[in-house]
């Protein structure tokens, strides 16, 4: 009976995670933020380029595999035994648990290339629009170039590198999130005063 209730504790349900530093809140505006990344900036080349009707059946399909694998993680997570689940705290970590630890060398690769790639395209974005900004008519110097911008702004992209701490990433976050869909805003309401140009667009291409 004792090796029998010591096996049922082993195999037991790992129960909910405790928060490691980082409250509910401070995670959902970090996927937000996550999701309303480099991707979004590209929806209004994307639906000239594939159309109307491919791309929001686009959208659509990635939004529904998205929220199953988001789904399949967590569940994923939760299947472990409870000694295995704690040693869970990143997508790597759940990776070496399930698939192997070659499986988690494979997982840690891949979040480094789509990480490396993701702020790649954010600082040439940020060094593009601000060069777009910094000229004599509208703050008194320049103009700059982007590829000069880009070197003024590393070591301030260098710095951000060294928040170690999700929950620190929190407040930027939000101001991301507010910024994102106030400039989205923007744009949709000035595109809804063209409608010739939406007229323009194909059904599919």
């Amino acid at each position: 009976a004792p090796r029998a209730a010591a096996a049922g504790t082993a195999d037991a349900p790992a129960p909910a995670p405790a928060p490691a530093g980082i409250s509910e809140t401070d995670a959902m505006m970090n996927v937000i933020k996550a999701v309303l990344g480099a991707g979004a900036f590209a929806l209004p080349w994307a639906f000239a380029s594939g159309g109307i009707v491919l791309a929001s059946t686009t959208v659509v399909c990635s939004m529904l595999v998205c929220q199953y694998m988001v789904s399949f993680l967590v569940r994923s997570r939760n299947m472990l035994p409870a000694a295995d689940a704690a040693k869970v705290d990143a997508y790597t970590d759940l990776a070496v648990q399930t698939i192997g630890p070659k499986g988690g060398l494979a997982t840690e690769l891949m979040v480094l290339v789509c990480c490396f790639g993701i702020a790649s395209a954010y600082m040439v974005f940020v060094a593009d629009t601000l060069a777009t900004l910094i000229v004599p008519s509208v703050v008194g110097i320049g103009p700059y170039s982007t590829p000069e911008v880009l070197l003024y702004q590393l070591p301030l992209f260098v710095m951000l590198a060294w928040i170690k701490k999700m929950s620190g990433l929190s407040l930027i976050s939000l101001l991301g999130n507010v910024s994102v869909v106030t400039g989205m805003g923007f744009v949709t309401y000035y595109a809804s005063t063209l409608g010739s140009s939406l007229a323009l667009l194909p059904m599919w291409n």
